[in-house]
């Protein structure tokens, strides 16, 4: 039998601790250099027209009216390509953003854009249950879901319809990133969106790896329907993860566009920022609880940065202060580089505006990892909150009763999941009234509830 010396343990233990912890941030450093070289040489190429265009229908589920929610909306209606349709869809009647898009609808009437209302029933994720009617109305083989929040352009359908002509691609999407907005909040949403997302996105994608963020992105419908089609997904709130999955599974191919879909909306607190982003990890800890809970926090930049200096002052006698501050001196630069090159312009604020929105987003991963765990079940997506069991199912928790009561006096319709009492769909045509004018300010008392 062999003796182990007990004194040795401890050292051979850290020995091997701090060694996987060099492994780890040598693996942390490729993934920035491999987002790097992936959006300065292969992101925001030039696009070349094809010489057949496949048709292309547009899918964009609506709730509510927000301040770009126009701007977003025409980015769509003045896309440079020759065969698509655009299907707004909406849970009820009385919608806001009605009056909207049937204004556009008038000011581009040689645009194929068509209204439904109303859902399917038994579908618990509120935005394919807003989606199945268009989903199913679709005329062209190529469906592009882009949620409401999405602003486009032409270069993007063109590069990801060219991406989409090969047999074995099944879903081609987007990187997510965000548009230039003005003020702190503008910024906090870029640096998340472009550097911490944007490394994990571009490099395991160039690797590989399914990372997919169903905000915008081209699929096949004859595909989807393969593998069930959109509303047998609408069983999870994630139903992009479990997508992109099966069609791995069934060996189709999954590619990422050159161009990063671009997010316009207004975050104006920190509450809204939180509550998105712990509902996405709150999501990912039911779905992939080892990679949300385990290897998400400890590649984070301030714990890397401490298990680093713990590392090279255990191994190599480097001063631990020493350490820590040429690792967020490597990584801030990294990051700098990496948002500039997502960018591809000139960024809307300057450095010192970057250096704060960095520290504070990277203050607020913490925050939002322990609210997360408090409650990682629990998922509260507009007016409604929902039980996500570990591997993603999901049910609608009921409203509260004072919440029916109030709905009820308001006299407005419930128009979240499968609220509808006829569950149709209904075309409004174009000749409908249009109570919108232009110039009026786009405001409703709630926010747009579709959100990936």
């Amino acid at each position: 039998m062999i003796m182990i010396d007990a004194d040795l343990v401890y050292p051979v233990l850290l020995f091997i601790l701090a060694t996987a912890v060099l492994w780890v941030y040598i693996h942390q450093i490729s993934f920035f250099i491999l987002a790097i070289f992936t959006a300065k040489r292969i992101m925001h190429r030039k696009v070349e027209r094809l010489p057949e265009t496949p048709g292309v229908s547009i899918v964009k589920p609506l709730m509510g009216v927000d301040p770009f929610l126009r701007e977003n909306l025409i980015s769509h209606f003045q896309l440079d390509y020759p065969k698509f349709e655009i299907l707004f869809c909406v849970q009820d009647e009385n919608d806001s953003a009605i009056d909207l898009v049937n204004s556009l609808r008038q000011d581009y009437p040689q645009v194929d854009a068509q209204l439904l209302i109303g859902g399917r029933p038994g579908i618990v994720n509120p935005m394919v249950d807003n989606m199945a009617p268009a989903y199913a109305a679709a005329k062209y083989d190529l469906v592009w879901i882009s949620t409401s929040k999405i602003k486009v352009s032409t270069p993007m359908i063109w590069d990801m319809v060219e991406k989409s002509l090969d047999p074995n691609v099944a879903l081609v999407h987007q990187s997510t990133f965000f548009a230039d907005q003005p003020g702190f909040f503008g910024a906090l949403e870029k640096v998340c969106f472009g550097c911490s997302i944007s490394r994990n996105q571009l490099a395991l994608n160039q690797l590989g790896v399914v990372c997919f963020v169903g905000m915008s992105y081209i699929i096949k419908k004859h595909m989807l329907d393969e593998i069930g089609g959109l509303e047998y997904y609408g069983k999870y709130l994630a139903e992009d993860f479990f997508i992109s999955n099966t069609l791995h599974a069934r060996g189709y191919r999954l590619v990422m566009s050159d161009f990063p879909c671009l997010q316009n909306i207004a975050t104006t607190s920190f509450h809204a920022y939180l509550t998105r982003m712990v509902r996405w990890l709150r999501l990912r800890l039911r779905m992939l609880p080892l990679v949300a809970g385990f290897f998400e926090p400890i590649t984070e930049c301030i714990t890397s940065g401490l298990m680093l200096a713990f590392a090279l002052s255990y191994l190599f006698e480097f001063t631990f202060l020493h350490v820590l501050l040429a690792h967020f001196f490597i990584w801030i630069s990294l990051d700098y580089i990496l948002l500039c090159s997502v960018q591809n312009s000139k960024l809307p604020f300057g450095f010192p505006m970057f250096l704060l929105a960095w520290v504070v987003h990277e203050i607020l991963v913490y925050v939002i990892f322990f609210k997360a765990l408090l409650n990682p079940s629990l998922i509260t997506w507009g007016r409604y909150s929902y039980r996500v069991f570990m591997g993603g199912l999901t049910t609608r928790l009921p409203l509260p009763a004072q919440s029916h009561r109030s709905h009820k006096l308001s006299g407005k319709p419930n128009h979240v999941g499968n609220c509808l009492s006829s569950q149709t769909r209904t075309f409004i045509p174009l000749t409908d009234s249009v109570q919108y004018t232009k110039g009026e300010p786009l405001l409703s008392n709630h926010v747009t509830e579709f959100e990936a």
